[in-house]
């Protein structure tokens, strides 16, 4: 073998073309300049270079046949490795390779007149290095076929996985203690204090009934063992260098001559490679040896905390009530309107051969996951980035399946930096190894609801990170090469040095096919040169997860909205391009700032922090979220008298686009009309600041409606709730070491407590106490069948505004009523002549008729929900932000028809008493707005059609009530905010703003 210690040479050439002008450059720049006819002013100086490399490469040739035999795949063989003469170069096969990469520890005894070697001396024993070269590549023949493909095997290792979960003992002891766990957890205390609380009970209790609680622990140490509380064991190290994974119980039992001694990484990146040197072994040391109670000890650098998936699952059906969660998704919904995953083209034809993997029959035992790869740092003054593989149960409703104890997590990946391009596949290994197995099927061996055991099935059907942790899982290229998900390629700019993506915004959709191919093709390749080239013909490396066989690369790599919309596409517009372009002045932006602090929004929006004005181009540190709200809440009304008129466009396309994608309930001419915009932006963009300005995030959000249509609306995918995840993981106390294993311990243990505390105890002590430690509750979500039924017809209702299908208020609402509430409020007499009328025309009887079967009195209410959205009214003064709405609405004037905007004034309950039964109606009273009076006024901020707009402008005053006041609720068409005031001329209008319907958050 080669001497490694021996210094490395660079061997260099002198470049003659326009671009070096004689300076000397690597033999791969030299031919690639050598071919590029627009780097010569003369083509016989472009010969006289290539005629250099030639002899060069065939001096080479004669060299190399001497020392050793050449059997690398990507090169040619020798008939005689004896053989002076060299082989003709008309003699190589097609699949030589454009340029013979020298390495940079070969001794080269032949080279061109303008080669240079660095000063240092060649080695004398060469000829010695070679002949251990040629001893080594004899036993290369004893290495098994397909090593290629095994690169990122897993070592293999006990398993100390437990499925079913004990039963503990029920006691009020337990309870206690449970509680206690269920406290650290809820406010994040540290070991240490949680001990010293268990101290100080064990003491009070003690002295209060020494008999009854003289079992109750006195430790951190004894509680955790009066629960069980699993401790998993870490048996996976990995090399800090490469990432290969090791068996820890190999590496700190390895001794030499009995002595416990450090065991070094022998993964070689290309055992393949026919010579010695260039398989890359790693040779990194794996532990590092200390000293414990007198005896040397191995311990692994770096731990890989990797939990059992299965043990996990089997913990998740063993809780009561989590297999009746998973049976509403076996339904299959029919229609264009996408309101979850289930609705997607995903979840309806998985696994694309024909047969249906979710069906009502699978409900419980075939589980479809959506997997997240993210980094995030769990220290506060040390830079460390952690990595999290986290699994969320698509079956589950969408209000429970994002919950830390719903989640499944599939590893931490150790720090201090991200692991890089392919190297990730070590730690995907074994996660893919459990996945085969779960795939093919695996008996639970008890569930809640089957305690002889439940066969399952498990697929990952979609992955949604951040876009480069995406390219990475899949094996894609970066946003330099070219798009995940087409055939699209980025385009270089020398003017700006840059890549981008201007040009045709139609394209081609990637194949899973080819991209397999491709990947496949990259892990033959047994040269770091060989994989580069490859990878920069196709873009495409292998990722582990193309040995799942129902892997699709292209179509599970979901676009994460959160982050191309909102941290891409939004922030590009307002900071490079109004911004940096000149179009908006620091000044103009603090204008801005100061019409922003006047805007009261519903108390469910997020704030944006006062910070539109600060920094060297503004918007300092924005959030995902505070991007979303001030671009489809404030960036129309705040900025549009500051924008010409092709940015006005831009704007207004972009924000469209938005609001439509970010609906809860979308349908199929949506996502059309989404896509129609978000292509009108990107050519107004090319057009007016040029292709340049074209990002891989524009060409992206291209991608979106077609995720969509996979995976339903953006909240099936994107990524606030493992954002959300990521902060409460790395807010947890931690002793600042092995930081990756501690935090896995942590969340398996509070996975373990949530389970147990949703078992019956006898005492009633939790069933007390646990609300103590819960969280706001916040308003529940429509996830069940039936509900969303309800729920969709509801939404079809409130457009519904024709005379042959009238909306009394007492058909079906998918929500209730809500506090503060006055029950049997007397009616004024104003109320109830506009009822008495309003009933008339309803009901087409005459008003005396009306009269007799209306009682005098209402159930008045403050509060309306619908789903997970609250609508207010007046009546209480917390609720104001959320009494503005827009609703389709016949005025009684002049019979037209529109949407309108008011003010809820209140909402109540009134009951017709006929005589085949009672009718009770659900209304709203409300004060509308009066109309602009124009179109031109009422939609200003237009910019595709006249009456196309983000927001409209309303008068300030009032229609004059009368029965058009009463409303049933199921005509609402959303919230609304309003931007007080926007002045044309000498009069005041309100900017009216629709909000989002917020149904199945």
């Amino acid at each position: 073998m080669s001497n490694k210690t021996s210094p490395k040479k660079k061997y260099l050439y002198a470049c003659n073309c326009i671009l070096c002008n004689g300076e000397e450059v690597d033999p791969r720049t030299l031919k690639k300049h050598a071919k590029d006819k627009r780097l010569w002013k003369l083509n016989h100086n472009r010969k006289d270079q290539e005629n250099a490399i030639m002899t060069s490469e065939q001096n080479l040739t004669r060299t190399n046949s001497k020392k050793r035999k050449i059997d690398d795949p990507d090169s040619f063989q020798l008939n005689n490795s004896d053989n002076e003469e060299g082989i003709p170069p008309d003699s190589f096969p097609d699949s030589f390779p454009d340029f013979f990469q020298l390495n940079e520890e070969e001794n080269i005894n032949t080279f061109s007149s303008n080669f240079r070697v660095p000063a240092s001396k060649l080695d004398k024993n060469d000829d010695d290095n070679y002949e251990n070269e040629e001893e080594t590549d004899d036993n290369t023949d004893q290495e098994e076929e397909n090593e290629g493909e095994n690169i990122f095997t897993s070592p293999k290792f006990d398993s100390d996985e437990v499925f079913v979960m004990e039963n503990l003992n029920d006691s009020l002891e337990t309870e206690i203690i449970l509680w206690l766990f269920k406290f650290q957890q809820r406010f994040r205390l540290t070991d240490t204090a949680i001990e010293a609380l268990i101290k100080f009970l064990h003491i009070v209790l003690t002295r209060l009934n020494n008999s009854q609680f003289k079992k109750f622990p006195n430790s951190l140490f004894k509680a955790k063992g009066y629960l069980n509380i699993l401790q998993p064991k870490m048996q996976l190290a990995v090399c800090n260098n490469c990432h290969k994974m090791h068996n820890v119980e190999d590496i700190v039992t390895y001794k030499k001559e009995g002595k416990v001694t450090i065991k070094n990484c022998l993964h070689e990146e290309f055992p393949d490679n026919p010579t010695p040197s260039r398989r890359n072994q790693c040779n990194n040391p794996l532990t590092v040896l200390k000293k414990r109670k007198g005896e040397t000890i191995a311990v692994p650098r770096s731990l890989y905390p990797k939990p059992s998936i299965c043990q996990q699952l089997s913990m998740l059906y063993q809780r009561p009530g989590f297999e009746n969660m998973l049976k509403p998704s076996g339904f299959q919904r029919k229609g264009d309107i996408y309101s979850d995953i289930y609705d997607g083209k995903v979840w309806k034809t998985f696994p694309f051969d024909g047969s249906t993997f979710f069906t009502p029959e699978t409900a419980t035992s075939h589980l479809g996951l959506l997997f997240n790869l993210d980094w995030f740092q769990p220290f506060t003054y040390t830079q460390h980035s952690t990595g999290a593989i986290y699994a969320s149960i698509c079956n589950l409703p969408r209000s429970e399946r994002n919950k830390p104890e719903n989640i499944i997590y599939l590893g931490f990946l150790p720090g201090p930096k991200e692991v890089g391009l392919e190297r990730i596949n070590h730690y995907l290994t074994p996660i893919v190894d459990e996945f085969l197995k779960l795939w093919k099927g695996w008996k639970v061996p008890k569930t809640y609801q089957c305690p002889g055991g439940l066969n399952i099935k498990v697929a990952l059907i979609v992955g949604s990170s951040d876009i480069p942790a995406t390219r990475k899982l899949f094996g894609h290229g970066s946003a330099v090469m070219k798009c995940h998900r087409c055939e699209k390629r980025s385009i270089y700019s020398g003017e700006y040095n840059k890549t981008h993506y201007g040009g045709d915004h139609n394209y081609e959709i990637s194949t899973a096919k080819s991209h397999k191919k491709y990947a496949h093709e990259w892990l033959q390749c047994n040269s770091k040169n060989s994989r580069d080239n490859h990878f920069k013909k196709h873009g495409v490396r292998w990722s582990e997860l193309l040995r799942l066989p129902y892997m699709d690369p292209i179509r599970f790599a979901a676009v994460d909205p959160m982050h191309c919309l909102f941290l891409g596409v939004a922030k590009w517009i307002i900071k490079s391009i109004f911004v940096n372009q000149g179009k908006l002045s620091m000044e103009q932006l603090r204008v801005a700032q100061q019409r922003m602090d006047h805007v009261e929004l519903p108390s469910d929006i997020g704030r944006i922090p006062p910070k539109i004005a600060i920094g060297n181009d503004g918007f300092s540190n924005l959030t995902a979220d505070q991007w979303k709200t001030f671009i489809m809440i404030y960036s129309t009304n705040i900025l549009w008298d500051m924008l010409d008129n092709s940015d006005r466009k831009i704007l207004g396309h972009f924000v469209w686009a938005c609001n439509l994608l970010a609906a809860r309930f979308i349908t199929e001419d949506d996502l059309k009309e989404a896509q129609e915009r978000l292509k009108d932006m990107a050519h107004l963009i090319e057009n007016t600041y040029g292709p340049e300005f074209i990002t891989s995030n524009i060409h992206l959000a291209l991608h979106i409606p077609d995720c969509c249509r996979d995976y339903g609306p953006i909240y099936s995918y994107w990524l606030f709730p493992f954002e959300r995840l990521n902060g409460y993981i790395g807010s947890y106390p931690n002793s600042n070491r092995q930081i990756e294993p501690e935090l896995m311990k942590i969340v398996l243990k509070n996975t373990l407590i949530d389970y147990h505390l949703t078992c019956k105890w006898t005492s009633g002590l939790l069933d007390k106490s646990l609300c103590l430690l819960m969280a706001r509750k916040t308003v529940g979500s429509l996830a069940l069948t039936e509900e969303r039924e309800e729920l969709q017809h509801f939404l079809s209702m409130r457009h519904n505004i024709s005379t042959f299908s009238k909306i009394y208020g007492t058909e079906t609402l998918p929500g209730q009523m809500l506090k503060p509430s006055y029950f049997k409020v007397i009616m004024p007499l104003e109320l109830r002549n506009f009822l008495c009328e309003w009933y008339s025309i309803l009901y087409e009887k005459e008003q005396g008729e009306i009269l007799g079967f209306m009682d005098l009195v209402v159930n008045q209410h403050a509060r309306l929900q619908i789903g997970a959205e609250i609508f207010g009214s007046m009546i209480s003064s917390l609720q104001e932000r959320n009494a503005i709405i827009f609703a389709k609405w016949k005025a009684a004037n002049d019979e037209s028809i529109d949407a309108y905007s008011g003010e809820v004034q209140y909402y109540f309950e009134h009951t017709l008493r006929f005589p085949e039964g009672p009718k009770t109606h659900l209304l709203a009273y409300v004060k509308w707005y009066k109309c602009a009076p124009s179109s031109d006024i009422r939609f200003k901020h237009n910019f595709m059609r006249p009456d196309i707009s983000n927001t409209e402008l309303w008068r300030t005053e009032y229609y004059e009530e009368g029965c058009d006041s009463l409303l049933p609720v199921h005509r609402i068409l959303c919230r609304a905010t309003k931007f007080k005031y926007v002045t044309i001329g000498k009069q005041n209008y309100l900017s009216i703003i629709p909000l989002n319907r917020k149904f199945n958050l």
